[in-house]
């Protein structure tokens, strides 16, 4: 706000927001005065809300542009503290996407949006003459809407994609240390990866939802140091330097407080020194030993706890340099420590840095557990065995990693790729490729893979073929293949019993006739012809059916590929029929040969292969193989 303030040259900023309950009014909640040098802060509180009734709030809610407000406009009154404004006021909508519905895709509703104030500055403030807004003006703040919404869009994204591969690294941790045989530096390793994954994914959800919370509850305080420790050494050992701890042996083993804060703030603290370290002489000590609430060295007395029930706990992170060594000075220890600042005041503890920038302390207080209470007993595993659910997932990997999860418990599962589904709606997004194909061998290749799937459902398998059939069409091959496989899926689904025999037949029918397709106005009848599929499921006489699910649903999915095609698909009330007509357009005589394609060859000429499927680098290995290259697999 303070950029846009300077670019503008405003005299003052307000924000308004609608209450929690729907239809409230709005409240003003933030208003900046920027007054001689610097900007004041104007203590809020006294002036009265707005309602969202009223003229200028409804226009302005009403559109994505900015708005130069009337005079006498109660809004712009009421954002200078009631009295008139000292120059030109604009207003704009932003969204509030902490209360509002915004799901990354649509924009967010009316009701989720508050709205900027913005008062130029005029004579009074040392201008020469009044500013007025023009167009130019209302373009930065609508542009600079614009950007914060596309930053926000960009960050929610970045969140996500971030998240996802995060939960399969802790659901992978949580399933090595299962492990029985690990030996106790391993699971000391395995533990703190976990827990600096768990930190990562809860700074990320910090950051998705612009909250900081503190999640106080009983953790092993012990336990917790050891981690830190094992990742401060790890982190020590890949910039060069030593290691080294010292630990008091009064810390008491639970306390109760937020452990993933003061993970966070560990790390963050040996980060800091570490990255002033220009140099692989020196050694970073970490102490922690415990203080005496309102000491000098300490911090002060919480009146919330009482000296039995507290302790105060004194972190300290030292880089001791070696005796002789330079070092070039880098960014001060102050700015890596500050962001920390707000999670410590949260915690009422205290974070300094001593002035060389050579030590980092931290002091929290916590309320001690009582003993006994703080064993953590083995968590009762359920089971369900013989519960059969679906998983779909577009992550590979996350689909993995919940997969094993969900066989500790007991499931059985049908894993679904979300990528499939992605597939199946680019199908239907994709357009129609009309060409040339042989219609008898694609009608060939239809009716093997049909014998098939009928020989693996136990099911008889004939067909009928007209003779009169063109031997070349134009039209799209890949898609009449996919509607003829479609449709034998959609009846060999529906059979309960190997008893019966799937027909598959190719006739043709008269465009304009009561069995066939309306006459399409682009194709003459003497350039096309229409082409009847039917699949139909003849059953052995006295076979009962159990009923299934209705054929009408199977091919749903094919309506909207037949209505590019300018086709008909249809299925009998008895469900035991699919009928398939599409309109063709002839091929000339003598045009279809498909000549045999020169290959090339491309000897000598070396490239590197790269897959991580193996199937399909030794296949494309082959296929280059035959093309003369030389190649490095990878």
């Amino acid at each position: 706000m303070l950029h846009l303030a300077d670019a503008l040259a405003l005299h003052s900023c307000a924000v308004w927001m609608p209450g929690h309950d729907a239809g409230a009014d709005l409240h003003l909640v933030h208003q900046l005065s920027l007054r001689g040098k610097g900007p004041v802060s104007v203590v809020l509180g006294s002036q009265a809300p707005i309602s969202t009734d009223d003229t200028d709030v409804a226009d302005v809610m009403a559109s994505e542009a900015a708005k130069v407000l009337r005079p006498g406009s109660a809004l712009a009154m009421a954002s200078s503290g009631g009295l008139q404004p000292r120059g030109a006021v604009a207003a704009i909508r932003i969204p509030m996407l902490k209360v509002s519905n915004f799901d990354g895709r649509k924009a967010p509703v009316g009701s989720s949006y508050a709205i900027l104030v913005l008062v130029l500055r005029n004579k009074q403030d040392g201008y020469s003459s009044s500013r007025e807004w023009g167009s130019q003006d209302l373009e930065v703040v609508q542009e600079t809407m614009m950007a914060t919404n596309g930053i926000n869009n960009i960050q929610s994204a970045m969140c996500h994609g971030m998240r996802k591969p995060m939960y399969s690294i802790i659901g992978l941790l949580s399933m090595v240390s299962q492990v029985e045989n690990m030996r106790p530096e391993q699971r000391l390793l395995a533990d703190a990866i976990a827990r600096t994954s768990t930190l990562s994914l809860a700074l990320m959800n910090d950051v998705a939802t612009e909250t900081l919370t503190v999640n106080r509850r009983p953790f092993g305080l012990h336990s917790q140091i050891k981690e830190a420790m094992s990742v401060a050494g790890c982190l020590s050992g890949c910039q060069g330097v030593g290691f080294s701890y010292q630990l008091e042996n009064s810390l008491p083993a639970w306390v109760v407080g937020d452990e993933t804060r003061v993970f966070h703030l560990l790390l963050q603290m040996v980060g800091a020194l570490l990255g002033q370290q220009r140099s692989d002489a020196g050694r970073l000590l970490f102490s922690v030993s415990t203080c005496t609430a309102g000491q000098e060295d300490c911090i002060p007395v919480q009146p919330n706890l009482s000296p039995g029930c507290s302790i105060c706990v004194k972190f300290q992170v030292t880089m001791e340099r070696s005796t002789g060594c330079s070092q070039s000075p880098g960014r001060p220890v102050s700015s890596e420590i500050s962001m920390c600042k707000k999670i410590v005041q949260m915690m009422s503890g205290s974070m300094r840095s001593a002035l060389d920038g050579k030590t980092i302390t931290l002091i929290l207080q916590f309320q001690l557990q009582q003993s006994g209470v703080c064993q953590r007993t083995p968590l009762s595993i359920p089971h369900f065995d013989g519960l059969r659910i679906l998983l779909a997932d577009g992550d590979g990997m996350s689909q993995a990693v919940t997969q094993k999860l969900l066989e500790k418990l007991g499931f059985a599962f049908s894993p679904y790729s979300v990528c499939k589904q992605e597939k199946i709606k680019k199908l239907y997004k994709t357009t129609v490729n009309r060409r040339p194909f042989g219609l008898h061998s694609l009608i060939k290749e239809a009716m093997s893979v049909a014998g098939c799937l009928s020989g693996c459902q136990g099911v008889g398998f004939s067909y009928q073929l007209e003779n009169s059939l063109p031997a070349w069409v134009v039209g799209d091959e890949t898609r009449v293949f996919h509607l003829l496989l479609q449709m034998v899926g959609a009846l060999l689904g529906q059979q309960r019993s190997d008893a019966g025999r799937l027909l598959f037949s190719v006739s043709t029918c008269t465009a304009g006739q009561e069995d066939c397709i309306p006459v399409q106005p682009n194709l003459s009848p003497g350039c096309s012809i229409c082409v009847k599929f039917q699949v139909t499921m003849e059953r052995s006489t006295g076979c009962s059916q159990s009923p299934g699910r209705p054929v009408s649903s199977e091919i749903s999915m094919c309506k909207k590929i037949v209505q590019m095609m300018s086709g008909s698909m249809r299925s009998a009330l008895d469900g035991k029929t699919i009928t398939l007509i599409l309109q063709f357009q002839l091929q000339q005589s003598g045009v279809c040969r498909r000549t045999p394609l020169s290959i090339p060859h491309f000897d000598g000429l070396r490239i590197l292969l790269a897959d991580g499927d193996g199937m399909s680098q030794a296949v494309t290995q082959k296929l280059l193989e035959k093309l003369g290259f030389a190649f490095s697999p990878r």
